[in-house]
């Protein structure tokens, strides 16, 4: 019998002639286990969160308890399992120097944490291949499939490619694509390339808003001028961008009509004509006439007609008299677009 030291300086007897290279080996093949299942952890989520051991004595519902499995219920998968049962997430992987559990008001099994400048993404995702490179499927009757939070921007869409209308790839009822012009689009019907819908987009007008009607201008009011009927062959800039009292011409509502606005609908009115003619109402800074807005025939007339009518950018209308009639006009902004 031979002796070995212990570390802690107590002996232990090994038989004589035993060979000793079998349990060299086997301690070996542990250690490569262990280096196995800890790359295996790092190759999983790229960086492994702080304070997160492998194979560890860990209190109950540690948190920091993780367990890779070998028993599989789908082929191909290996099953990563923790004690874990409170607030926050099961597993965390985060870039940065400060450590943080995850939200406790979203608790989830796999949470990406970043707090870094250089890394400063949670979770990435990419597919080479006809897929995608992130999935979430809410199963339940009551759950969503994604949630998105952002203090500059709660979704990102980067612009990119043509219009879908004008492709000819295969594409699904419910794709959304913003093309390199900065439109958005949706599909609402499969096919090559499908049927689309454009939602929004710089040459659009955007959402309606309707308001209760409110006074913008009145020809025969002093405030806010300029003042008197529109004669032969002038035109006149007024803006809509305040409500205003229909008596007096004072401002009622600062920005009745937002910046921003592209085109407002508007009840255009005309009375104390002379003569006949029409007035043809344009965003403003145009003078050229491509069509009337309202026509009257005869002196003393009130005539009235509903508009809709893009703005410039300092929400503005210009309108033009292209007869030899004259006539006081009133504008009524009933809505915008924006």
């Amino acid at each position: 019998m031979g002796t070995i030291n212990e570390p802690s300086g107590s002996t232990r007897e090994v038989a004589q002639g035993t060979d000793t290279h079998a349990s060299t080996t086997t301690e070996r093949r542990t250690a490569d286990r262990r280096s196995l299942i800890r790359n295996a952890t790092l190759a999983a989520g790229g960086v492994v969160a702080a304070n997160v051991a492998l194979a560890r004595p860990a209190a109950a519902n540690d948190p920091n308890d993780i367990t890779l499995s070998s028993s599989k219920t789908t082929a191909g998968l290996t099953g990563a399992t923790t004690t874990h049962v409170g607030a926050g997430a099961a597993f965390m992987f985060q870039t940065g120097n400060v450590w943080s559990p995850g939200s406790s008001a979203y608790g989830c099994a796999v949470a990406g944490w970043a707090n870094l400048p250089s890394k400063p993404h949670g979770v990435y995702g990419w597919t080479g291949q006809p897929g995608y490179a992130v999935i979430g499927y809410g199963n339940a009757s009551t759950s969503t499939g994604a949630m998105f939070h952002g203090g500059r921007a709660n979704v990102f869409l980067q612009p990119s490619g043509a219009s879908p209308a004008s492709r000819s790839d295969a594409h699904s009822t419910g794709e959304f694509i913003e093309d390199s012009a900065g439109n958005l689009w949706v599909c609402v019907g499969s096919g090559s390339p499908g049927r689309w819908r454009k939602l929004a987009g710089p040459a659009t007008a955007g959402a309606y808003h309707a308001l209760t009607p409110g006074r913008a201008y009145d020809s025969r009011l002093a405030v806010p001028g300029p003042q008197g009927p529109i004669g032969p062959g002038a035109n006149r800039t007024i803006s809509v961008a305040h409500s205003r009292n229909p008596s007096t011409g004072a401002v009622v509502t600062s920005n009745f009509v937002p910046a921003g606005a592209t085109a407002v609908f508007i009840n255009f009115t005309i009375v104390s004509t002379a003569g006949g003619g029409y007035l043809t109402v344009n965003p403003g800074g145009t003078t050229s006439i491509g069509a009337s807005a309202i026509n009257w025939n005869s002196t003393g007339q009130v005539v009235a007609n509903g508009l809709a009518v893009a703005l410039n950018a300092s929400r503005q209308l210009t309108i033009v008299n292209g007869s030899g009639g004259r006539a006081h006009f009133i504008v009524d902004v009933m809505g915008y677009y924006l």
